[in-house]
């Protein structure tokens, strides 16, 4: 999977999961699960610099609500988790 299309996925699937508490906010937040730790760290470091970038350039609001970046490191992002898909299970 290449960056792009890493991006992409992570923040549609951020999009459809908050989609229904964002309206009822005045900001929305979109998590990025990246490598922050490990031989990736600096992709994982470059990939939250970009987003931040264009935020930055194109300002951090969507449909007049403000974007909120959360970045974590995908090795402590499941000790995070408060429940598991029944699929998974």
């Amino acid at each position: 999977m290449t960056k792009r299309a890493f991006i992409v996925s992570a923040v549609a699937a951020s999009l459809l999961f908050t989609a229904g508490s964002a309206m009822a906010q005045d900001k929305f937040k979109i998590g990025l699960i990246l490598p922050m730790t490990g031989p990736f760290a600096s992709t994982g470091k470059q990939i939250e610099a970009a987003a931040r970038l264009y935020m930055a350039q194109n300002g951090d609001t969507v449909g007049g609500k403000k974007v909120e970046l959360i970045a974590m490191c995908q090795s402590t992002a499941g000790k995070f988790a408060t429940s598991r898909h029944p699929a998974t299970s």
